[in-house]
């Protein structure tokens, strides 16, 4: 059968050389729209209604050839999905979601993750090369239990454990937060979390992404002591400036430890990235969320 809806349309005019109008829809005209301005396509009245009628089926085959190298119907090989965007639509972002993520973890003191085809030895990979790449499949996940903290940049993750206390992993979730990797955190009991991001509408609008999807007490916001001192010494009101939406979603959902850190932040009127926190001097460090 064709791929997708529009592949449907095109094979039922490609056999039949019309279809009623309203099948297709205005997306659907809308990637159609230079055959219509070239009259390969043609909308005419037929009775009470309209049809869209192929006038020119040679230009309607080039365009198909050019949005669905492998055709209508698509690839019959068994293709990864990112592979498989690209043959059917000639686009890696078109296909199947991904069912696997790859990511970056960082594991302390005796860090293990466990599934059923093995063990991985999390700290033990962190103290010989920094940090590990886990590969996080729907159909044998890995599994953790302890603390684990959530870093939005790569410079404070591979330095998590100098500025975060008492975390027995790190995860760097590489700026906004994948839902299937939120997915996989939620569903393991014996997780509870520290966000760290930054301290501006994104990060604080993630922090309450990850609130939501976790379990009432599993997800504390990481806030240093000195935020405001640090925010003060180095922060910019551009972070806020270019947010401003963001900021207003936050604002109108803000539990109470988001409203300390939002309070911080319109007294000076900016933003803090959170790689202000691997600058030596501050008096400490600590964490607030729900208890």
């Amino acid at each position: 059968m064709p791929i997708d809806s529009l592949a449907t349309r095109l094979e039922q005019l490609l056999l039949q050389g019309s279809i009623v109008a309203s099948q297709l829809s205005r997306p659907m005209r809308e990637r159609l729209q230079s055959l219509f301005w070239t009259k390969a396509l043609r909308e005419t009245r037929v009775g009470a209604g309209k049809r869209v009628v192929l006038s020119d089926r040679e230009a309607l085959s080039r365009w198909v050839t050019a949005n669905y190298p492998s055709g209508l119907r698509g690839t019959s090989d068994l293709l990864p999905p990112r592979a498989e965007g690209v043959a059917n639509f000639g686009d890696s972002k078109a296909g199947r979601a991904l069912g696997a993520r790859l990511t970056f973890m960082r594991g302390f003191g005796s860090a293990i993750m466990r599934r059923a085809t093995g063990e991985l030895p999390l700290a033990a990979l962190t103290a010989a090369h920094d940090l590990a790449g886990v590969l996080i499949s729907p159909s044998d996940p890995w599994r953790f239990t302890g603390i684990l903290a959530l870093v939005e940049n790569i410079e404070l993750f591979m330095h998590v454990e100098a500025v975060v206390p008492a975390i027995d992993a790190a995860l760097w979730t590489a700026g906004r937060f994948d839902g299937r990797l939120l997915d996989w955190i939620a569903s393991m009991p014996a997780v509870s979390v520290v966000h760290v991001g930054d301290y501006d509408p994104v990060g604080l609008d993630e922090y309450l992404r990850v609130r939501t999807a976790l379990p009432e007490g599993r997800v504390a916001l990481f806030v240093p002591a000195d935020l405001e001192e640090r925010l003060m010494k180095y922060g910019r009101s551009e972070l806020l400036l270019k947010s401003l939406p963001v900021l207003e979603r936050v604002r109108r959902d803000a539990p109470e430890e988001v409203q300390r850190v939002l309070d911080v932040i319109d007294r000076h009127g900016k933003g803090l990235e959170q790689e202000a926190l691997l600058i030596v001097g501050g008096p400490g460090v600590t964490t607030c969320g729900r208890a």
